[in-house]
């Protein structure tokens, strides 16, 4: 299906705006999704998606994305989908999306079930991360459905959730409160005991302006 062109960065609805950062090659941020109200005979499609706002004057950086917990989520690998460039992802992490392999680097993970929710750590790597540049990048998370559009997203392209590279190379998370649940974003900083880590995705499920590149594709069914 030909996916709409989503343009530039704007908050739609409230928002929880609740971390940013400046630091010097990385920084990481906890992700936790509320989607108990979304409804369990809803199939979809959990998207997520980093890309530099300009391939000529955006810094490269590397996203990596750990499943932290996931409730109630059923999988449907028919759905799943990566770009050229991405390696691992959300069954088998950590999931890596480099912002500059393709035009849209993103990862898709089926759902036959939407369960009451999930969360996962995303740590940002590379010369992005506290370099300077002209423009930054967008890292974004998505609750879609088969059609690739969205069942909810309150921010300005549609998502739930993101977090915004900056071109002086700090960092901001925003999230969102929408009709089924909300979504946080906040500066993680790691416990010394080990977190729940889900390995079963795939089996039992479970500023300023960054473009979205909504691509070409077929449609799941």
């Amino acid at each position: 299906m030909n996916r709409r062109f989503a343009g530039n960065f704007r908050l739609l609805g409230v928002f929880f705006l609740v971390g940013s950062a400046a630091s010097a090659g990385t920084v990481q941020y906890l992700v936790s999704v509320d989607s108990s109200g979304i409804g369990s005979g809803t199939p979809g499609i959990i998207e997520i998606q980093f890309n530099q706002a300009n391939s000529t004057t955006s810094l490269s950086a590397l996203a990596s994305v750990t499943v932290l917990s996931v409730s109630g989520y059923t999988g449907d690998s028919t759905a799943d989908q990566v770009s050229p460039g991405v390696t691992g992802n959300l069954a088998n992490p950590p999931l890596l999306i480099p912002n500059d392999a393709s035009g849209t680097n993103y990862a898709d993970q089926g759902v036959g079930v939407f369960g009451s929710g999930f969360s996962f750590t995303v740590t940002f790597t590379g010369a992005a991360i506290g370099g300077s540049a002209t423009d930054g990048s967008g890292f974004y998370l998505f609750l879609l459905d088969r059609s690739l559009n969205p069942l909810v997203g309150p921010l300005g392209s549609g998502e739930i959730a993101n977090v915004i590279v900056n071109g002086d190379g700090s960092t901001t998370g925003t999230g969102s409160t929408f009709t089924g649940g909300s979504a946080t974003v906040s500066l993680y900083t790691p416990t010394p005991e080990p977190s729940t880590l889900f390995t079963g995705f795939g089996l039992t499920l479970f500023g300023a302006a960054f473009p979205i590149w909504r691509r070409n594709r077929r449609q799941s069914v």
